[in-house]
């Protein structure tokens, strides 16, 4: 695997924790029993990219599929305990998960479009895209935009 791979990896994964909105605190109708679901959401997306950003080559790859893999255990909690929030709180979930979703979307496409990642990390990373998609949804579709109006 070529080092400018590598590098385009890491690029994308920057995007994924700018994209996040990662820091940015909720308005409080996330928290369920003390524990703030968005800023959970924003720490596996911040695992996500420190994970990624390990790859160097086909071993570092099938390591990091442990990580990716105990993060998509992590993000079914999210789903589990989603439910239990205000429906502000779920519409507000929903919304951040929105926000990061089609980056993530678009970084698992990259890697499936990498001889030698694809069959390593593709089936993790799709995973993690279907989990953030479930997730999403639990709070309804995301609100619309001022620009989606009309």
């Amino acid at each position: 695997m070529s080092r400018r791979l590598v590098m385009s990896i890491c690029v994308l994964m920057v995007l994924l924790f700018n994209g996040a909105g990662c820091g940015s605190s909720s308005s409080g109708e996330m928290v369920l029993a003390g524990i703030d679901l968005g800023e959970m959401l924003d720490g596996l997306l911040k695992r996500t990219m420190r994970t990624l950003s390990t790859v160097k080559d086909e071993s570092s790859a099938q390591a990091a599929v442990m990580e990716l893999t105990a993060i998509n255990s992590d993000i079914d909690d999210l789903i589990y305990h989603a439910p239990k929030l205000s429906p502000a709180g779920q519409a507000e979930l929903s919304a951040k998960v929105a926000e990061t979703l089609p980056t993530v979307q678009e970084t698992t496409q990259y890697i499936n479009s990498i001889r030698g990642l694809t069959n390593i990390l593709g089936p993790v990373m799709e995973d993690m895209v279907h989990k953030l998609t479930t997730l999403m949804a639990v709070g309804g579709p995301p609100p619309l935009k001022n620009e989606d109006v009309g």
